[in-house]
């Protein structure tokens, strides 16, 4: 079954703090980030995909903060595999910066 193309998704958001690999500045309403959710390439590297991220009723989230939000994916037709329940790491460069539950698609 081939899922629909998501214009967003809906996530609860944790941001990794420095002392666990993370951010040590908050991330802020309207932040575009790499999100990888398993997919790697022919060499083994992560294929992370963009999103512009809106917070919820907060201009931004502290590292170890939650956060609600949703996600608009810059190239959605990638998007098609996530799913409500899936799990996807927020990046910059190598590093985990975020951990993302899908909690709808919309």
């Amino acid at each position: 079954m081939v899922n629909e193309v998501p214009s967003r998704i809906r996530i609860r958001l944790y941001v990794t703090p420095s002392d666990q690999g993370g951010r040590t500045a908050p991330v802020f309403d309207g932040y575009h980030g790499a999100f990888w959710w398993g997919e790697l390439d022919h060499s083994g590297l992560r294929c992370t995909y963009i999103a512009r991220l809106d917070l919820e009723g907060t201009a931004c989230a502290a590292p170890g903060e939650v956060a609600y939000a949703a996600l608009q994916p810059g190239s959605p037709e990638y998007w098609r595999q996530v799913a409500v329940g899936s799990r996807l790491d927020m990046c910059e460069g190598a590093r985990t910066v975020g951990i993302a539950d899908v909690l709808e698609i919309l």
